[in-house]
């Protein structure tokens, strides 16, 4: 009995090293897999004036050529901000306001089909006013993010909330240049 038990954790732990070199080797090569951008789902704790916290979106410009997103285009390596707040949506509001931080976030990689449907779904006129309950941060990003990947984050009026559902091996720090 014993035997088979450590015959099984043996296997376990194999499977758990080769799948974690797999997407350590897929994440080191993202520019030649035809991606264009990263985007990072954004979380801070909380602080003035968002007592519950706020999350918005991050794109970076990955590839080597120009993109868009709404009215706004990116030169190679340059970040944008998105996000909803009290007054409604705004693009780099949070680029002001974080520069200079590291956030928690999540990331996934972007093709150009990809980056079109975060696009729409951004620019979407939904998102031009607030509501705490139905149109806040943690409804725009999750949005967002599930119009491009598939998954679904369960939404909350408290972006803290939404950080927690990361799971701890997808979780990095972005610095906000």
């Amino acid at each position: 009995m014993k035997k088979t038990i450590c015959v099984l954790l043996s296997v376990i732990l194999l499977l758990g090293v080769f799948s974690a070199a797999l997407s350590a080797s897929a994440e080191e090569t993202p520019a030649n897999s035809g991606y264009v951008a990263v985007m990072y789902l954004c979380v801070s704790g909380p602080h003035y004036p968002y007592f519950f916290g706020h999350a918005w979106l991050v794109i970076q410009n990955i590839s080597d050529h120009d993109i868009t997103v709404g009215p706004i285009t990116l030169v190679p390596d340059q970040m944008l901000s998105a996000g909803t707040h009290f007054s409604g949506f705004a693009f780099n509001k949070e680029l002001k306001e974080y520069r200079g931080s590291n956030v928690d976030a999540v990331k996934t990689y972007l093709t150009e089909e990809k980056l079109e449907t975060a696009a729409r779904t951004i620019t979407d006129p939904t998102w031009k006013s607030f509501n705490l309950f139905t149109k806040n941060c943690t409804n725009f990003v999750s949005d967002v993010w599930y119009a491009v990947t598939g998954r679904r984050f369960r939404t909350f009026v408290f972006p803290v909330a939404l950080r927690n559902q990361f799971g701890s091996n997808e979780k990095v720090k972005v610095y906000i240049a």
